[in-house]
């Protein structure tokens, strides 16, 4: 199977890539940028490797090509959309909770502003990657070659325990990654992209998430693949094919998962459930603006940065008022084109990160802000002026 599934080679399949609505590059930089969106997409799985090294922190390789990018896709952002408004909005929401909470400010609400706007900064990509012809299929090519090799390391890595750097522990697989929860939803953030090459690879996939042992991870991959085979139009019997890969793969991961901490509460869950629950406790005593985003730990004089939960985190950080306007746009942007049938990756890779949202902060997972990016222009392309800059009359 192709990438014509959900790419522009067939007209009206992907309503992204159409000529109408994908504003052409100039010749001579059109080469550049897609080779950039293609080693954004391939560096975006590579975290670890710079964890290994005299820089220590959430920081992924992609970051490299992020200032390149945004230098050459400029002229893509200069088009009214709610993705800006929205963003700016946020920004002030942000400023308003942080001078709330100034009493629990610290050189780390800082790093988590930084954090913030490199979180935006990959929505602008997402946007300006849309917006060009072939953004997304170059984007596609590139995280399929490196996630690939990455899940085969993975699994000799769970069956022999070399190289010891993909794993968090004896028995839990975090592959090039920081973290084997943020793994896990990144495997299933790449289905949309690596499956829509050939379904077969969805093997590799979903072995690779079940080595990660991460419950969020395997929750956000089994969603992700519902939305992908949703938004297929010819999935008669590539369904039941699908459906009988993850049959097989789960009934083969069955010995190595009971008894694990996957199908155990108390690893894992029972700490999670006491975050969680200062985490609401917390909410409570600033439940309009919150008390500003890196004060979590001290507010509650926690050893933890952070609820571990996406939708806690922000009722925290930024309360109702905040809550609501993030997640009112999220949801809008990723059920549009869903409802409308445009059968666009993006939204994949969009619910995958919600459901991961439930244990990871989306704060640091890059492909969910690059698919806001991509979703808020795919819904912007009915403004007069989307239409004017891409050649719509």
């Amino acid at each position: 199977m192709g990438l014509s599934s959900l790419s522009e080679t067939e007209p009206g399949r992907h309503a992204e890539e159409t000529p109408q609505r994908v504003a052409k590059l100039h010749r001579p930089t059109a080469r550049l940028t897609l080779a950039l969106v293609w080693c954004l997409g391939a560096a975006l799985v590579f975290t670890q490797v710079l964890n290994l090294g005299p820089i220590r922190g959430n920081y992924s390789l992609a970051d490299l090509f992020v200032i390149p990018l945004l230098f050459l896709l400029v002229k893509r952002f200069a088009v009214r959309s709610w993705l800006q408004a929205w963003l700016l909005a946020m920004t002030v929401m942000h400023v308003l909770s942080w001078v709330n909470g100034i009493a629990w400010a610290t050189p780390g609400t800082l790093v988590q502003a930084i954090k913030l706007f490199a979180s935006y900064a990959y929505a602008l990509l997402g946007f300006g990657i849309w917006r060009i012809k072939g953004g997304t299929t170059a984007f596609a090519k590139g995280t399929t070659l490196s996630t690939l090799p990455v899940c085969v390391v993975s699994l000799i890595a769970f069956a022999v325990g070399q190289p010891k750097f993909f794993l968090d522990s004896p028995s839990r697989v975090n592959g090039p990654m920081s973290d084997p929860n943020a793994f896990g939803c990144y495997l299933a953030g790449a289905i949309p992209f690596v499956g829509a090459h050939w379904v077969g690879w969805l093997v590799l996939i979903l072995a690779a998430v079940v080595t990660t042992m991460s419950r969020s991870g395997v929750a956000a991959t089994l969603m992700a693949v519902v939305a992908w085979l949703a938004l297929l139009r010819r999935r008669s019997r590539l369904t039941w094919m699908v459906l009988g890969l993850l049959i097989l793969i789960l009934g083969a991961a069955y010995p190595f998962v009971v008894d694990s901490r996957l199908v155990s509460y108390e690893v894992g869950l029972a700490k999670r459930e006491y975050t969680w629950s200062n985490a609401l406790s917390a909410a409570t005593k600033h439940p309009w603006l919150g008390i500003g985003k890196g004060s979590y730990n001290v507010a509650k004089s926690e050893t933890v940065t952070t609820p571990h939960n996406t939708y806690l985190s922000i009722l925290v950080d930024n309360g109702v008022l905040g809550l609501v306007l993030f997640f009112v746009p999220v949801f809008y942007w990723t059920l549009r084109p869903i409802i409308r049938a445009d059968h666009t990756p993006w939204a994949v890779v969009a619910i995958a990160g919600l459901v991961a949202g439930l244990a990871i902060s989306l704060d640091d997972w890059r492909p969910f802000w690059l698919a806001m990016g991509a979703l808020g222009a795919h819904a912007a392309t009915k403004t007069p002026e989307m239409r004017q800059a891409t050649g719509r009359s």
